[in-house]
């Protein structure tokens, strides 16, 4: 492919390992049914916002990324929030199967891919039961375009690292109930 006019992984195939219908939207619900090549459910994800639609949703392969700074248990998914206020903060909801051995103290380590300069941020976001709250505020940090246009759209998904969340090797600043990371390791070092 190519980033910012420089050919990045030339002969990088990807073969396929799951097998992901279109998503179910509903108004402010979507589910991610995700199977093997097989056709074995392997899991779902639900992702639920408290404003506007959920217009897109879909699943990415961590292994389709470059430079992937983690592991990805459920992978990772793409999801754009349409009509919103301009500015609007909103709630997302992630509802995974399962967060155990992945939480610690009532947090998750969640990763959100830029598409822009192909490169990854690292947060720690709050997480009840098996879902991880979001909360994105529209032309905000974690918002894809950072425009204030009443469109909200993230990729991300939650490691099963827990580095900066156990040793503190993180500069942690509060955004609202999210916690951005500025790396202070490099990502390759887990």
């Amino acid at each position: 492919g190519v980033a910012n006019g420089v050919i990045v992984d030339p002969l990088k195939f990807y073969i396929p390992r799951f097998y992901v219908p279109p998503a179910e939207l509903n108004g402010k619900i979507g589910i991610l049914h995700v199977y093997d090549l097989n056709g074995t459910k392997l899991f779902d994800v639900k992702v639920e916002v408290n404003k506007g639609n959920l217009s897109y949703l879909a699943f990415v392969d961590s292994d389709n990324l470059p430079n992937t700074p983690a592991k990805f248990p459920f992978q990772l998914v793409t999801f754009r929030v349409e009509g919103l206020n301009r500015g609007d903060e909103v709630n997302v909801k992630i509802t995974y199967p399962s967060l155990e051995n992945l939480t610690k103290n009532g947090f998750v380590q969640y990763y959100k891919f830029d598409l822009k300069n192909l490169s990854w941020k690292g947060l720690v976001a709050r997480c009840k039961n098996n879902t991880v709250i979001l909360k994105i505020k529209d032309g905000g940090y974690f918002d894809e375009d950072g425009v204030k246009n009443g469109i909200v759209e993230d990729d991300g998904g939650i490691s099963e690292t827990l580095n900066w969340l156990v040793n503190g090797n993180a500069d942690v600043k509060n955004v609202g109930d999210v916690v951005r990371i500025n790396l202070t390791q490099d990502v390759n070092d887990q």
